[in-house]
């Protein structure tokens, strides 16, 4: 369930992120640039214009905020799917 949920916000986030550089691109070649290269750079894309990127910036922001409760609500078991006996095996190299 987490999975799935954790994956339906990663594309709604993709999505966001994709409408928002698209935005900033039709402001100015360089704030498309900076949405496409620069880490976070869509988030002050948004803060800066606001009223350009609200749509876009919602789905963003819903993407965003999804996957990370996803995380906190659904954390992932790095030994899920392991077969039992490698794990038990593991557990004895204490």
């Amino acid at each position: 369930m987490g999975a799935f949920l954790s994956l339906i916000f990663s594309l709604i986030l993709f999505v966001g992120w994709i409408m928002v550089t698209v935005k900033g691109f039709k402001q100015s070649t360089s704030w498309g640039l900076i949405s496409l290269l620069v880490p976070l750079g869509a988030f002050f894309f948004m803060a800066k214009f606001w009223e350009d990127a609200k749509g876009p910036g919602k789905i963003l922001l819903i993407g965003f905020i999804g996957y990370i409760v996803c995380s906190f609500v659904f954390p992932s078991d790095p030994f899920a799917g392991m077969d039992p006996e490698l794990l038990e095996g593991l557990e004895g190299l204490e």
